[in-house]
């Protein structure tokens, strides 16, 4: 799943700046919006954004960082660009992994 414009990945961001402390500090100042461990969006974008559009970024978070993860219900029609009726209450997936992962 590709990432979505807005959503900052801190792995891409260290690999192509060599360090994440710039995130790390404005997600202290309140300037980010932790989606994920590793996936931030910006406040001032996440407070505009539509509910379409918070969950476009959830999804793509949790795609990208739960290894060997299925999408599974609406939130799989989403991502394959299907209409669904609302937007879904949380991201929908099956995977092999003993724990759990992670949905507030």
């Amino acid at each position: 799943m590709e990432i979505p414009p807005g959503l900052i990945d801190s792995a891409a961001v260290l690999r192509t700046q060599g360090g994440t402390n710039f995130i790390h500090r404005e997600f202290r100042a309140g300037k980010l919006v932790r989606i994920r461990r590793g996936y931030y969006v910006r406040t001032t974008d996440w407070i505009r954004a539509h509910p379409s559009q918070r969950f476009a970024w959830s999804t793509a978070a949790v795609a990208r960082s739960v290894k060997d993860a299925v999408l599974c219900g609406e939130t799989a029609a989403l991502a394959i660009g299907l209409p669904t009726l609302r937007t879904p209450a949380c991201v929908e997936l099956a995977t092999t992994l003993p724990g759990r992962s992670g949905t507030r």
